[in-house]
């Protein structure tokens, strides 16, 4: 994501995707949200290994990694779960990388 152009076109890319996805799996996705390169898609597990393998056959340079789990996900910097009522709830998540190191600003930053 190193050119000004990356999240341009990564959105542009991603945008054909999704579409294509829903085209061919005839919106059986209940919820799909993306940001940047990054994408939550929610579906039946039935269909899990046909989505996958439609994903990473989109094109020979792009290939699709996931998380899954019954119960929890992180996506960006939340946590989605279903709790015991069986009702969906977020809260704040943190990479495991996460340091709370904040740059001051009168550091030997590039000023853009």
């Amino acid at each position: 994501m190193g050119s000004p152009l990356s999240a341009i076109v990564s959105e542009l890319i991603m945008d054909e995707i999704f579409s294509k996805s829903s085209d061919h799996f005839n919106n059986k996705f209940v919820y799909m949200t993306k940001y940047v390169d990054t994408s939550l898609l929610i579906f039946d597990k039935n269909i899990f290994q046909d989505v996958f393998k439609f994903l990473n056959n989109f094109h020979l340079r792009l290939k699709f990694t996931y998380e899954k789990s019954n119960k929890e996900i992180n996506f960006l910097d939340i946590s989605i779960f279903c709790n015991n009522e069986g009702t969906i709830s977020f809260r704040h998540y943190k990479k495991p990388s996460y340091t709370s190191k904040i740059i001051h600003r009168l550091s030997n930053q590039p000023s853009y």
